[in-house]
């Protein structure tokens, strides 16, 4: 690998560290998720991060950075184990209540995430007011 090779695959390092923190602190894993829940979305992840999908498969490092970060994801709940599939229980209307499921989960989420962003604005107006 060239030196510019180098600096350029350890920029690109710095920058999906910088995300993995981010999105911790934001707590909006739910935005890169695969339909699947399964996987976190690879194409969105690259393109915030600005560097080619292809990187996260040539980059070693970014490839254990987002395998360990699915392993941790999944470990808390974020992402489905591939291993467990909905299919394999076969219950009636299995699919219609998981997807109505996931779409009530995705709107308290998104719920959530505006209330949080409303506190965030009110804790500034006090901030502003004191």
């Amino acid at each position: 690998m060239s030196e510019s090779g180098r600096i350029k695959g350890a920029n690109n390092v710095k920058a999906f560290d910088e995300f993995i923190k981010l999105h911790y602190l934001q707590g909006d894993w739910h935005n890169y998720l695969n339909p699947s829940k399964g996987k976190l979305r690879r194409s969105q992840i690259c393109a915030e991060c600005g560097f080619s999908k292809s990187a996260l498969i040539q980059n070693p490092f970014l490839k254990d950075m987002l395998k360990n970060l699915e392993l941790k994801l999944l470990q808390e709940g974020v992402l489905r184990s591939n291993s467990f599939q909905q299919e394999d229980l076969n219950f009636p209307d299995q699919n219609e209540f998981v997807k109505s499921y996931d779409e009530k989960l995705m709107k308290l989420r998104e719920s959530m995430d505006m209330v949080n962003k409303m506190i965030a604005l009110y804790k500034l107006e006090l901030e502003r007011l004191d």
